[in-house]
């Protein structure tokens, strides 16, 4: 899938899926075309970029599967840039369940489907705070179908998610800066990697600035056709 587009074109696109839902408020955007995010959902980037600027912006949702990037980067998860493209291809952890459903949480600054991005933010304000129950933001009833209908064609799509915390123990944090994948909502396919395990690759938007690495005490660089999958809060870490 092309994750490029122009930004005339995506604004052209959005104007017309905003008129489209307010003359139909039974449509939704899995019923209109997809246009990719573009946008600067914050005025540190682009939702590409997956900023959080408060607590707020970490929309509460709950289902039957999604994909956890927020370990990847270096092997055995790694994130393989594609230059040409403008991604990183990411090896993330898979979780699926058909019983129990996984709690996890979307950034409002990182949706990349735009017409479930503005229809959020038409909800929920620009910030989340106005959906902190879990599953009120429209975003989350986009991902918890089955199939979900947020990113066509993935089997399943990168959130963020507590399911792996036991593995790494305490969260932890490291600044950096240059290029990184964002992969808050990016779309992915599940696969059999080499131990016979599920994982979810996913298609993330590259994006060059300042990050954070949610891990104490990594390296920042890694090797050349690597990436972290990272995301940039302009308050720093807060590592205790």
């Amino acid at each position: 899938m092309l994750i490029q587009r122009s930004l005339g074109l995506a604004v052209l696109s959005a104007l017309l899926l905003v008129a489209a839902a307010g003359a139909d408020e039974s449509l939704h955007c899995d019923e209109l075309p997809f246009v990719y995010n573009v946008f600067w959902t914050t005025e540190y980037g682009p939702a590409a970029a997956d900023v959080q600027t408060a607590a707020s912006n970490m929309l509460p949702c709950s289902g039957p599967s999604y994909a956890l990037c927020y370990y990847a980067g270096p092997e055995p998860m790694p994130c393989k840039v594609d230059r040409e493209r403008g991604v990183a291809i990411c090896e993330c952890y898979a979780l699926e369940s058909r019983s129990t459903p996984y709690h996890y949480f979307v950034d409002i600054n990182g949706i990349l489907n735009t017409c479930a991005y503005i229809e959020t933010v038409r909800d929920c304000g620009h910030d989340g705070s106005g959906c902190s129950s879990e599953n009120s933001a429209p975003v989350c009833n986009y991902l918890k179908g089955e199939p979900q209908t947020l990113m066509p064609g993935a089997d399943i799509v990168s959130s963020f998610g507590l399911s792996e915390l036991p593995k790494y123990g305490k969260p932890g944090c490291t600044e950096c800066s240059g290029l990184y994948a964002g992969c808050m909502t990016a779309p992915c396919r599940t696969t059999q990697n080499e131990d016979g395990e599920t994982v979810a690759i996913c298609e993330c938007p590259l994006y060059d600035g300042p990050y954070q690495v949610g891990q104490d005490g990594v390296q920042c660089d890694l090797d050349p056709d690597l990436v972290w999958s990272a995301a940039y809060n302009p308050s720093g870490c807060a590592n205790d």
